[in-house]
């Protein structure tokens, strides 16, 4: 069964430096916050299905999946230990 009270939007997304990120949609003409937990993977500049609705601060909305990668190389640094497998990116927004 699904959810009135959601729809999804292809959105292009713009992340800060707290991890959040905002996609904005042809269609709602207004950002749409994405929490952290909610990115699904996303990065800045990416275009992505979120699937939003209606909360009291706003439209808040979740990444579905994306559609178009904004980047395809991304530059870094990768631990020497190589334990926890993290990479940081030259861009914080990658």
């Amino acid at each position: 069964m699904k959810d009135e009270n959601k729809k999804e939007y292809e959105c292009t997304i713009s992340v800060t430096k707290k991890g959040d990120g905002y996609g904005v949609s042809v269609e709602t003409k207004s950002d749409i916050f994405i929490p952290k937990e909610k990115m699904g993977g996303v990065f800045h500049g990416d275009r992505a299905i979120v699937l939003v609705e209606k909360k009291e601060r706003g439209l808040e909305g979740q990444v579905i999946r994306v559609t178009q990668r904004a980047k395809n190389y991304f530059s870094g640094v990768l631990p020497k230990d190589g334990i926890d497998g993290g990479f940081t990116p030259s861009n914080k927004k990658a």
